[in-house]
């Protein structure tokens, strides 16, 4: 997201308006809680499963045949939200804009929306 030449999103910048909702402490737990309600396959990139595999085995002091497959995929999870953070950060500085997840769950209809992105233009702007 930093490399003004990225291809991907100067394609995606050139032809949409890309907007990071960013959720704070408490959204992101509602979406831990309601992932661990019901943990479902993700996909990772290999490194990233790599690390995060070691680190729930060291932690937990486990092998791995004895792992709990939902207490890892929560934890997976877990990490993963944490770890696109500065991802979409940079990416809304670089390439777009950013809403409050708060001020999102407030848009009722096209005019709210259209509002709140009018506002975070005005700020991004700024």
């Amino acid at each position: 997201p930093d490399n003004p030449e990225d291809p991907v999103l100067r394609t995606l910048a050139d032809n949409l308006l890309l907007v990071w909702i960013e959720g704070s402490d408490a959204h992101t737990g509602e979406l831990l809680r309601r992932f661990s309600r019901a943990p479902k396959p993700m996909c990772y990139r290999a490194a990233f499963l790599d690390s995060i595999w070691a680190e729930f085995l060291e932690r937990n002091r486990t092998a791995p045949h004895e792992v709990d497959p939902d207490a890892f995929m929560i934890f997976a999870y877990e990490r993963a939200l944490a770890s696109r953070q500065p991802l979409y950060r940079a990416m809304a500085e670089n390439w777009g804009l950013r809403v409050r997840a708060e001020d999102m769950a407030g848009v009722r209809d096209a005019p709210d929306f259209e509002a709140l992105i009018a506002r975070a233009l005005a700020e991004h702007a700024a």
